[in-house]
C-alpha cells in the first residue's frame, strides 16, 4: 500500500511539473513572438498570465473528467470521438473565459483584447488545436505507461507460472509419488490387469498434461477437470478406502476458462496436507457453481486447517495461487480457505471465485503478448 501511494505521488508530481512546464513554454513563446513583432506591452503580459492560469485550470478539469469517465479503457474510435467533442467545447469555453476575464479585470478602457465576438470561432480553433495536442501527449504518455505496466505484469506472471509448473511437475515426479503410483499399478497387474492398464494411462495423461498445459494461459475447466480426475484416480489406488471423492460441477461451467493447474494444485494440496495426515482417511469434494458474472470452485476435504503450522510447501502453493489470481484478474477474483463443519465433522473449505468473462478484465492482453 505504501509503495502504491508513493507511485501515485510520483505520478502526480510528474503531471504537475509537465503542466507547468508545458503552459509556461507556450506563454513564453507567445511573449517572444510579441516582442519580435514589437507588440509586447503590459496588456499582452496580463493576457498571457490569464492564458497560463486558464490553461492549467481547464486542462486539469479536463483530465479529472477523463479519469472519472475512465476514458483510458474506451475503444480507440470512441476515445477519438470523445476527445474531439470535448476539445471543441473546451476551445470555445477557453476563448469566452479569456475574453471575459480580460475585459473585466485587465483592460483600463474596458474593451476586449480579442477580436469581435463574431470572430470568436476562429480564435477558438486555435485553442481546440492546442487541447487536441495536449490530449495526444496525455494519452500517449498514459498508454505507454500502461503498456509498460502490462509488460511487467506479464513478465511477473510468466515467472510465477513457470515456478508453479516446476513445483507441480516436481510434485508429480517426486520419487515418493512415482514410487507409490508404480507400486500400486504393480499390485494391480496380476489381480486387475485392466485397472492396471487404466492406471498407466492415467499416470501418462497426468505427466503429459502437466507439460502441455504450461504452454497455455487459460484452458477450459473441462480440461482441468480431466487432469484432476486422473490425479484422483491414481491417489485412489494408493489410499483405497481411505480416500472418498465426489465431483459436482455445473455443466454450464465446463467451457469456462481457468488458469492451468490451479484447481489441480488445490486438490493435491488438500490430499497431501489434509486427508493423508488422517489415519482413517477422509473425503474430498470438488464443487462448481455459477453466480451472476462469476463462478465458484470449491475444494472441500476432511481435516482442520491451521495457518500457524509450518508447512512451507502448503504456504508456497497458496501464495502462488494468490499471486497468479492477482496478476491475472486484479481485484476481480477471490481466494479463501477456512474451517467448516459438515454433519458435525471438521472439513477445510478452499474456494476460488473467478469471472466468467476473462476479457472484461484485460486478461486478453496476456494472450496477445504471448501469441
Amino acid at each position: 500500500m505504501e509503495s502504491k501511494n508513493t507511485n501515485l505521488k510520483k505520478r502526480e508530481a510528474i503531471y504537475w511539473s509537465a503542466q507547468i512546464f508545458g503552459w509556461s513554454t507556450y506563454v513564453l513563446l507567445a511573449a517572444i513572438r510579441g516582442y519580435l513583432l514589437d507588440a509586447l506591452n503590459l496588456g499582452l503580459l496580463k493576457f498571457l498570465i490569464t492564458t497560463f492560469i486558464l490553461g492549467i485550470l481547464l486542462s486539469h478539469i479536463y483530465r479529472s473528467f477523463i479519469i472519472w469517465q475512465k476514458w483510458d479503457a474506451k475503444p480507440l474510435p470512441s476515445l477519438i470521438v470523445g476527445v474531439l467533442f470535448s476539445n471543441i467545447i473546451i476551445g470555445f469555453v477557453f476563448t469566452l473565459l479569456q475574453a471575459g476575464i480580460s475585459d473585466i479585470f485587465f483592460l483600463e478602457n474596458k474593451k476586449l483584447l480579442v477580436p469581435p465576438y463574431e470572430d470568436v470561432f476562429f480564435l477558438a480553433i486555435n485553442w481546440i488545436v492546442i487541447f487536441i495536442l495536449w490530449s495526444a501527449v496525455y494519452f500517449a504518455v498514459k498508454f505507454l505507461r500502461n503498456y509498460r505496466s502490462e509488460e511487467i505484469k506479464n513478465l511477473k506472471y510468466e515467472a510465477l507460472k513457470h515456478e508453479v509448473e516446476l513445483n507441480n511437475l516436481k510434485s508429480q515426479l517426486n520419487p515418493h509419488f512415482m514410487f507409490n503410483s508404480m507400486n500400486s499399478i504393480r499390485a494391480l497387474i496380476d489381480e486387475e490387469p485392466n485397472s492396471a492398464k487404466d492406471a498407466v494411462t492415467q499416470l501418462s495423461n497426468l505427466l503429459r498434461s502437466s507439460l502441455l498445459t504450461g504452454k497455455k494461459k487459460f484452458i477450459p475447466l473441462a480440461e482441468e477437470l480431466k487432469l484432476v480426475k486422473d490425479y484422483l484416480a491414481l491417489e485412489k489406488i494408493r489410499y483405497e478406502e481411505r480416500l472418498q471423492t465426489q465431483i459436482e460441477i455445473n455443466p454450464e461451467l465446463l467451457f469456462c476458462m481457468i488458469p492451468p493447474l490451479m484447481l489441480q494444485t488445490l486438490v493435491e494440496n488438500s490430499i497431501k496436507h489434509g486427508i493423508s495426515t488422517l489415519p482413517e482417511g477422509g473425503k474430498l469434494i470438488v464443487e462448481g457453481q455459477k453466480e451472476d458474472d462469476f463462478y465458484e470452485l470449491s475444494v472441500i476435504n476432511s481435516g482442520i486447517y491451521n495457518p500457524l503450522e509450518n508447512h512451507s510447501s502448503t504456504k508456497v502453493g497458496l501464495q502462488n495461487t494468490k499471486k497468479r489470481l492477482k496478476l491475472l484478474y486484479g481485484n476481480h477474483s477471490k481466494f479463501s480457505i477456512e474451517n467448516i463443519l459438515i454433519d458435525n465433522k471438521p472439513f477445510v473449505l478452499t474456494k476460488l471465485r473467478l469471472p466468467l468473462n476473462i476479457k472484461s478484465y484485460k486478461v486478453q492482453k496476456y494472450e496477445s503478448i504471448s501469441n
